[in-house]
């Protein structure tokens, strides 16, 4: 079987999309099979940030295991562009105009300067190896297609700054949620669900996050308790213990303040918290 079939057989849902990139677009207009919502979130916003990382991921997804070593680069980026195009008629059809649709890709180049007491997660296996430069040559081909006057994808390297109103963002890395500068307001999007999380949910994005309900979502916790989307990895377990045994003490909850967090850790008579706690909202 060619590459081209295997892109076009991918796994799709109602739209014309890998699967999990269709189930996020189906459940903002509230049209998920078997959840069909009245009040799709849809109407409470005017932006939707897009990751193509995120849409890269969702392509490969949708493939068997045995493709991917088929596909090459150009025709991984080909098909993105198409997804690109046909969810920005979708998402422009269904709301009517008012959601403009922005694709972007992050570098992450200046990551660990902008995180410096972060303990990052390595590239280790030749799957993982292998996975990131296919992705990375696969977005510089989605340029080289695009050409340089083309604006359908802006790069960034950590910080995401188009400008935005009530905006979504589509992405699998939970610190671009962090690093979106210039919106007014901002919510999750989430693949395969089609959910719509605001700021006080965000925390199911750090790693086991179903057991940290009581731990907000902000620059510190993402270092501290690492992150799902394969970025951050989690300090050790004692110290992330000490950390919520103080949260419980005082009451944390998902939109627990930095103010409050550095009062907490500052009466539990620890320094050294105190001291890391601090480093980690540099």
């Amino acid at each position: 079987m060619n590459s081209t079939h295997w892109l076009e057989e991918r796994t799709k849902s109602q739209f014309p999309l890998s699967i999990a990139t269709s189930l996020a677009i189906e459940g903002l207009f509230g049209i998920i099979v078997d959840n069909i919502n009245p009040t799709p979130p849809w109407v409470n916003y005017t932006d939707l940030f897009v990751n193509v990382r995120t849409l890269m991921r969702n392509l490969v997804g949708a493939l068997p295991p045995e493709a991917n070593n088929a596909i090459q680069p150009g025709e991984y980026a080909a098909a993105l562009i198409e997804e690109m195009t046909i969810l920005q008629n979708i998402v422009g059809q269904y709301s009517k105009g008012r959601i403009n649709v922005h694709y972007y890709a992050c570098t992450y180049n200046s990551l660990t300067g902008f995180y410096p007491f972060a303990y990052f997660k390595e590239v280790k296996t030749d799957k993982q190896k292998l996975y990131a430069l296919v992705e990375n040559t696969t977005i510089d081909r989605i340029y080289q297609l695009l050409g340089k006057e083309h604006s359908l994808v802006t790069r960034y390297d950590v910080n995401i700054t188009q400008p935005g109103k009530a905006t979504l963002l589509l992405s699998h890395y939970p610190i671009d949620l962090l690093n979106v500068r210039q919106t007014t307001e901002l919510a999750l999007l989430e693949s395969h669900t089609g959910s719509v999380k605001l700021k006080h949910r965000w925390n199911s994005k750090l790693y086991n996050g179903k057991d940290l309900t009581i731990i907000p979502f902000d620059r510190m916790t993402i270092q501290l308790f690492g992150d799902h989307g394969g970025l951050f990895k989690p300090y050790p377990k004692d110290i992330r213990d000490k950390i919520l045994a103080i949260a419980k003490q005082y009451k944390w909850h998902s939109a627990t303040t930095r103010d409050r967090i550095m009062q907490s850790v500052q009466l539990s008579k620890e320094p050294a918290l105190m001291v890391m706690v601090r480093k980690l909202y540099l």
